[in-house]
């Protein structure tokens, strides 16, 4: 596992030089205070996952090595992430990787944005919703949602090689702080990559099922609510356009609303 975790410390400018699960390295924090430039007194160890300078005392976990010299725009969003409660019972990938500890800033190098890029997703859309990557496995992505205050509710994960996906707490409204509610106009999507996709306002994620929208949950209030005398856009992808339209006809029991079904054209599968 240490070896994804060595290439991070060399893209940081950390040099490296050790083929053990022991390491001693030159300490980023001694660079930035201007001493101890040529001695590598960082000592690393990838067994019990922590580090400590024999200089300066600078300590912690691998996670926060890389947090603490990660890029700087990133620093109040993992503040907000450590306030995440997590849901043990929602958990489908290992709690290990469900720790935020292990999500770092998304980089033009990474394979999850080349993944992302093919789905013609940009890069400045993964900044503005902070898309984030596993700092162990290059396959694992993190997409957080906010509140209408700003504070994170859910972390939403997907793994790239078995397409498992998890959502932290379920009921919720995803990026509800991204609603205006004098616009005509509201679409609902399947997954949190058709709404950075489509990056508008007013996106109602369903997280791929009907079946969170049922009559005592909040997404459910959250159309009775702001959407009666609306219009609204479901798009789905092809293979579960049945789904779209069983969504129409159920949230046409409750409301009056101009509702419209387009198949999803950027080919994302959530």
């Amino acid at each position: 596992m240490h070896e994804k975790f060595i290439l991070s410390l060399n893209h940081l400018g950390i040099k490296y030089y050790s083929n053990t699960n022991t390491a001693m390295c030159f300490c980023p924090k001694c660079k930035e205070n201007g001493y101890n430039k040529n001695k590598r007194k960082l000592s690393i160890s990838f067994e019990k996952g922590v580090f400590n300078c024999w200089v300066c005392g600078y300590s912690g976990t691998l996670a926060k090595l890389y947090r603490d010299y990660s890029l700087e725009y990133d620093k109040n969003f993992y503040a907000k992430l450590k306030n995440i409660k997590y849901n043990d019972n929602q958990h489908t990938i290992s709690s290990h990787f469900m720790n935020i500890d292990y999500y770092r800033p998304l980089n033009e190098s990474d394979l999850i944005y080349q993944y992302l890029l093919s789905k013609n997703i940009t890069y400045d859309k993964c900044l503005k919703y902070t898309v984030s990557v596993n700092i162990f496995n290059e396959y694992e992505m993190a997409i957080p949602s906010f509140d209408t205050n700003l504070n994170i509710n859910a972390l939403w994960t997907k793994n790239l090689k078995n397409h498992r996906y998890n959502l932290t707490n379920t009921d919720i409204i995803f990026n509800e702080y991204n609603f205006d509610f004098n616009d005509e106009n509201y679409y609902i999507v399947e997954s949190p990559l058709d709404a950075i996709f489509l990056d508008t306002k007013n996106v109602i994620v369903t997280f791929g099922s009907k079946s969170k929208l049922n009559l005592t949950s909040k997404l459910f209030s959250f159309i009775y609510d702001n959407c009666n005398n609306k219009n609204i856009t479901i798009m789905y992808d092809e293979d579960a356009l049945f789904v779209a339209d069983e969504l129409s006809k159920f949230i046409s029991k409750y409301i009056i609303a101009k509702i419209d079904i387009k198949p999803f054209n950027s080919n994302i599968t959530g």
